[in-house]
């Protein structure tokens, strides 16, 4: 038996887990040495002897200095966030979280607690992924097994980090009792097959198709090859058609043999084609209830072409330059100034959470969403129920004191993917980030809590359409934009329209407006400070083709990828609303009743409405004072503006001035 630096290590994690069972049950160190250390690594049983006699030879001959065995001591303690851990110092015992294994564990609790102390202590972002699994009787039942089982390991002195550690350790006992291997990708899971009467069928066009071939080669060429020859003989043969035929009684037999060969052929091509329609409308309406998202995408989808992908180098370059990139909004502002003279209008008192606020996030939840840096998705947390409670705990406690959130909660995995081709031009991409489950978790609470605030106060602008719950805000403005063009048709109304978009919206709004508006409409500081606390370590990779660059921080911009960040960007630009509203300007739509509209908003899509140009002149300038307060930039090439003078198109431009 062979001994390698990793079993080395092994060896002594088990030597200290056998020291501490056995000061806990007071069973035999040697029994508890085999047995542990056969649970961990079954591919390599061994027995009392050689074991205790390896721990003996390693300790007596020093193969490991002091501080590396005190590092390996701590290793198998599942409750040490490695994060906090000091090297050259033993944490004292009473500040340990001891694995409450059972004296006689079963089969299940050994996996368990085998992949707890093997993933305990590795960081999330470099644990290997969990398969997506289909439901099943056995795997609810396996699931409910190893959630009674967490409850005894999740103590009170747990941190985030240690309960992510234990779900984490959770899951991968589902997936291996399940009988799957961590870290595959299950593509072939579930592979469609194709139904054995489509194969036959199938076959059977292939042979008519090649009969149909060879008949088509006869009839229209004067010199024929032995093989077409043998092949007219046998259809001939098939089709009872007598070869002493003259040669045309013989042509006009195998032309309406031809024939008949092709109208089989066009049925058959139709069963097969009505088979596959139908699959597609199954496909299709499974796919819109399960994931609309999605759905649109393969709508939308056309296929990229291959290239060259950028270099590691230049794609974290270009990227960092937007987000590493600090900026301020001016506070000097005017309309900043008055809101500051009413935000005592509003207030909003501590977040209290509840465990009814951790299952209504996770409701919501899409179960196996891509996840983020720690590896883990939606569906463990739903069905590990025991991790509720600990969870408002944590989170409450989070609140309080912000500095007990881990630094791989705010990592997130940004997918680089391309606008069009695939293309050595870093800026030609589009970024969608994958974030920490517990973190969505988290911030699904405080956008849950931020909704009950703004409603109460009704402090999002009616224009706004673009993040409201339970509307459909697109058709909303659609159906408003039909009726004001066509009453301007109609009634022979003069209307000027401009379309404006920013640029790189929610990457280069400040973080201090972030902060700052949460403030003017009187969030809580606790809310507040949480937010204020983790901006300052939000960072993320970027992953395109096979290449993942190294880390990049977010110093401007919102985080995206979760539910906290449409409404946060939406309440930043809400002040434009308010100034935009209060002044003379706007599309009169009743003169009797005063209805006007000068703005509509889908999150960072703005449209501006006016009588004439010379007011819609002056509505740009609002939007252009408002965005440079605030640090913000329009991309002129994606903006565009409309006039219509007594119901006509007069003028229009792509791009405004």
């Amino acid at each position: 038996m062979r001994w390698t630096e990793e079993d080395n290590v092994l060896i002594l994690r088990v030597h200290y887990i056998a020291t501490d069972m056995q000061q806990r049950t007071g069973r035999r160190y040697r029994e508890l040495l085999t047995e542990v250390w056969n649970d961990i690594n079954p591919r390599r049983q061994s027995y009392a002897n050689l074991l205790a006699n390896r721990v003996r030879w390693l300790l007596e001959k020093e193969k490991f200095s002091t501080t590396e065995l005190n590092s390996i001591k701590q290793s198998y303690l599942p409750r040490i966030d490695s994060e906090i851990r000091v090297e050259d110092e033993e944490v004292p015992l009473e500040s340990r979280t001891i694995i409450r294994m059972s004296i006689l564990p079963s089969r299940i609790e050994r996996i368990f607690n085998k992949n707890l102390h093997n993933y305990t202590g590795i960081s999330p972002q470099y644990r290997p992924k969990i398969p997506r699994m289909y439901g099943s009787k056995r795997m609810l039942e396996c699931i409910r097994r190893v959630d009674r089982l967490m409850e005894r390991y999740l103590d009170v002195n747990i941190t985030l980090r240690g309960i992510v550690d234990c779900v984490y350790a959770g899951a991968v006992t589902v997936a291996e009792e399940l009988g799957m291997k961590i870290g595959e990708i299950y593509s072939e899971l579930r592979q469609e097959s194709t139904p054995p009467w489509k194969l036959r069928l199938e076959k059977k066009v292939k042979n008519i198709r090649k009969k149909i071939g060879i008949l088509h080669s006869y009839l229209n060429t004067e010199s024929h090859t032995k093989k077409i020859l043998e092949g007219i003989r046998q259809i001939a043969s098939e089709s009872r058609i007598r070869t002493s035929r003259s040669n045309e009684q013989l042509k006009e037999k195998l032309m309406a043999v031809c024939d008949r060969l092709k109208q089989k052929v066009k049925a058959l091509g139709n069963r097969i084609k009505r088979y596959n329609e139908r699959v597609k409308r199954y496909k299709n309406n499974h796919l819109y209830y399960k994931n609309q998202s999605k759905f649109f995408r393969n709508l939308e989808a056309t296929e990229t072409a291959k290239g060259v992908y950028p270099d590691e180098k230049d794609m974290h370059k270009a990227w960092s330059e937007i987000w590493e990139r600090k900026k301020m909004h001016d506070d000097r502002a005017f309309w900043i100034k008055d809101a500051e003279k009413e935000k005592n209008t509003y207030s909003m008192d501590n977040i209290e959470i509840t465990k009814e606020d951790i299952k209504s996030v996770l409701k919501k939840a899409n179960n196996w969403a891509a996840p983020g840096a720690d590896k883990l998705q939606n569906y463990w947390w739903k069905n590990f129920t025991s991790t509720h409670q600990r969870l408002v705990v944590l989170f409450q406690g989070a609140l309080s004191d912000p500095s007990t959130i881990p630094e791989f909660f705010t990592l997130g995995l940004t997918y680089m993917l391309p606008k069009g081709n695939i293309t050595p031009d870093p800026k030609q991409y589009r970024p969608i980030t994958c974030l920490p489950t517990v973190y969505k978790i988290l911030t699904g609470i405080l956008t849950k809590h931020l909704w009950k605030h703004v409603n109460k106060f009704n402090i999002l602008a009616s224009e706004q359409n673009g993040c409201r719950i339970d509307a459909q805000g697109c058709k909303e403005l659609l159906t408003i934009d039909y009726l004001i063009t066509k009453q301007a048709k109609k009634k022979l109304r003069n209307l000027s329209i401009a379309w404006i978009d920013y640029k790189k919206a929610f990457d280069s709004v400040p973080h201090s407006w972030l902060l700052k508006v949460l403030r003017l409409y009187g969030v809580s500081e606790q809310f507040v400070g949480l937010l204020e606390h983790m901006m300052t370590t939000w960072r993320t990779k970027l992953v395109f083709g096979t290449k993942t660059t190294s880390e990049i921080k977010i110093l401007t911009g919102i985080f995206q990828g979760d539910k906290l960040s449409a409404l946060w960007f939406c309440l930043a630009l809400n002040f434009l609303s308010k100034l935009l509203n209060n002044n003379s300007y706007g599309y009169i739509i009743d003169n009797g009743a005063n209805i006007k509209i000068t703005h509509q908003l889908y999150v960072d899509d703005l449209k501006l409405y006016a009588t004439n140009e010379e007011q819609l002149r002056r509505l740009l300038r609002t939007v252009t004072a408002f965005s440079q307060t605030i640090g913000m930039e329009m991309g002129l090439d994606k903006c565009a503006v409309v006039h219509v003078k007594r119901g006509k198109l007069t003028h229009g431009v792509s791009r405004t001035n």
